[in-house]
């Protein structure tokens, strides 16, 4: 009678670590194969802001100013937004979304430190959070 019940709870053991291994190969592969697209890769971009709506009429004021910027489309303020924190598309993932917020609020305070700011509407952004501010409003208001 033990004997049964342990074979049970063996098998038991056997299928949990079965599902639990299948299930870290999936995760690992669909990180490795997946790449999100630009508008889902500026979502989660945008999502390290807290404030929206003012850093949307940041992001505004910022592309109004800044003839770099002006002509930008989504796609290209992604890649300066992420070349600002040293990441790249290829990098980029959902599965890893915390290390790459680590990344942003290294390189902002970084660029704190090294005096790499600019004004907005009275506000001294650094650069990284001031792109992400342009990226933010050019999400909500494409180039026509």
């Amino acid at each position: 009678m033990k004997q049964s019940r342990f074979l049970k709870s063996r098998r038991k053991f056997l299928f949990a670590g079965l599902f639990t291994g299948g299930a870290v190969l999936i995760g690992a592969g669909l990180d490795y194969k997946y790449k999100p697209r630009s508008r889902i890769i500026a979502r989660q971009l945008i999502n390290y802001l807290q404030t929206h709506h003012l850093a949307n009429i940041t992001g505004a004021s910022l592309i109004a100013n800044d003839s770099s910027l002006q002509g930008l489309s989504l796609d290209q303020l992604i890649d300066k937004t992420l070349d600002n924190a040293n990441l790249n598309r290829s990098d980029f993932s959902l599965f890893k979304s915390t290390s790459q917020l680590e990344s942003f609020q290294h390189q902002v305070r970084l660029d704190f430190t090294n005096e790499n700011i600019v004004l907005v509407n009275g506000w001294f952004l650094s650069v990284t959070e001031a792109h992400l501010c342009a990226l933010l409003h050019r999400y909500h208001n494409p180039l026509t």
